[in-house]
């Protein structure tokens, strides 16, 4: 009991000296802020800034193009960059996405019988699919409709039945 005491004490003047060092930071930091003079008027600073707005378009082309003729792989990453874009989804297999379907996801709580009423509805379905969580219950569930007459295709990471 004393040494968790101990340690709670240690733990508090631990805090306490970080509290103390993190207020001198602050103080030091406003009197900082105080003395800095700004060297531009707010006109001047917009018209800078526009200015290296413009010149930023044209310079950053022309870098781009530079870098790409000095470095013969630059080309191969901005490809292998646009063919691994994940940004937009949606725009992916564009033909696919005009097949009508009809999903059905179960949820529930374990040992609630998700996956035999999957199964059922599965087996009556003309044509389905069935994503199991594990290689073991996807080979169970491909053995089982398989012995039933059912023609099924089992497709893991690992193999791949018809």
């Amino acid at each position: 009991s004393q040494i968790s005491l101990h340690k709670q004490k240690n733990k508090v003047l631990s805090i306490q000296k970080k509290i103390a060092s993190t207020e001198r930071r602050l103080a030091k930091v406003h009197e900082l802020r105080e003395k800095l003079e700004f060297p531009l008027s707010e006109e001047e600073f917009h018209s800078a800034t526009s200015l290296i707005m413009n010149l930023s378009q044209f310079l950053t082309p022309a870098l781009a193009n530079f870098i790409a003729s000095r470095h013969s792989d630059f080309e191969k990453y901005r490809l292998l960059e646009q063919h691994t874009d994940l940004t937009k989804p949606h725009e992916w297999y564009p033909y696919a996405r005009l097949d009508k379907r009809k999903i059905i996801f179960h949820a529930g709580p374990t040992n609630s019988g998700k996956t035999y009423h999957a199964l059922q509805r599965l087996k009556q379905a003309k044509k389905g699919m069935y994503l199991a969580p594990l290689r073991l219950l996807a080979a169970e569930v491909y053995e089982n409709l398989t012995s039933e007459g059912i023609y099924t295709n089992l497709v893991t990471g690992q193999e791949a039945r018809e």
